[in-house]
């Protein structure tokens, strides 16, 4: 028998935004989860469209060059979307809805993105990441991507990526996803040689050392590994990966330039 959903309030709509968008296995299936999830609540907004001046907001956001990320849920559209900033600009955008196929990436997604948080009743979470995890899920969207081989196991796997991160002090971010579903468990951030995050859709931040994201495979045997590493050796080379949000074109003295080191 069909029946029809009850539909949520926005009180309820804005609960559901602000849990772990997680299974009951602690696992996640919506390729919005690829942003970080916020650190804190403190410095967390959650909202109705309708109280939402977003033209204002993106504004602001690239005038004082805010690293953070905005997440829109539109239950109207039946989609939810994830902006990834840094430094006032767009590094990374994703778009999945209902009727679609795929997920949407870049300047295509920012565009449904822009739609969506228009409708008033969408609901909008705003939150402040840091640089080096906002650069560390950055390599998601634009970074060289490994795959756990055939025949090798998973803790194998993430000594020899932890090991490649560790040397190049290149930003990057770990994944471990269930094995033969694609459903992400954890997410382990890196940056300049260290693990700066480690992220799991069933407790959420954990202590971000190695020993805790071997725990972490050890405990799980049916895991597969693969990572993505960010080649970008300063900032002008993370910003050309950028777009803006207001369509403006960035100056040349927005962002002085830095010596390669100077991000690291």
């Amino acid at each position: 028998m069909f029946v029809w959903k009850e539909k949520l309030t926005a009180r309820e709509e804005i609960e559901k935004v602000t849990a772990f968008e997680s299974t009951a296995r602690g696992s996640n299936r919506r390729a919005v989860g690829l942003v970080p999830f916020p650190l804190s609540e403190l410095e967390r907004d959650v909202s109705i469209a309708e109280k939402v001046r977003y033209k204002q907001l993106l504004i602001s956001i690239e005038g004082k060059q805010s690293t953070c990320c905005l997440k829109v849920v539109s239950p109207k559209k039946k989609s939810r979307a994830a902006l990834l900033c840094y430094r006032g600009r767009a590094l990374g955008c994703i778009y999945g809805q209902k009727d679609l196929d795929s997920q949407l990436l870049g300047q295509e997604a920012f565009e449904r993105f822009l739609d969506d948080i228009s409708i008033p009743d969408s609901i909008v979470d705003t939150y402040i990441l840091p640089e080096n995890l906002a650069l560390s899920a950055t390599s998601l969207f634009h970074g060289e991507v490994f795959h756990q081989p055939l025949g090798k196991g998973a803790p194998e796997t993430l000594h020899f990526v932890f090991q490649n991160l560790l040397r190049t002090r290149m930003p990057g971010c770990i994944v471990l996803k269930r094995f033969a579903t694609d459903e992400v468990l954890a997410f382990i951030y890196m940056f300049d040689g260290e693990i700066v995050g480690v992220f799991t859709f069933a407790n959420g931040w954990l202590e971000p050392t190695l020993q805790q994201a071997l725990e972490l495979v050890e405990t799980n045997v049916a895991m597969m590994v693969s990572a993505s590493k960010l080649n970008a050796c300063n900032v002008d080379e993370v910003l050309n990966l950028s777009f803006s949000l207001t369509g403006m074109d960035r100056p040349t003295a927005y962002v002085p330039r830095l010596r390669p080191m100077d991000l690291y």
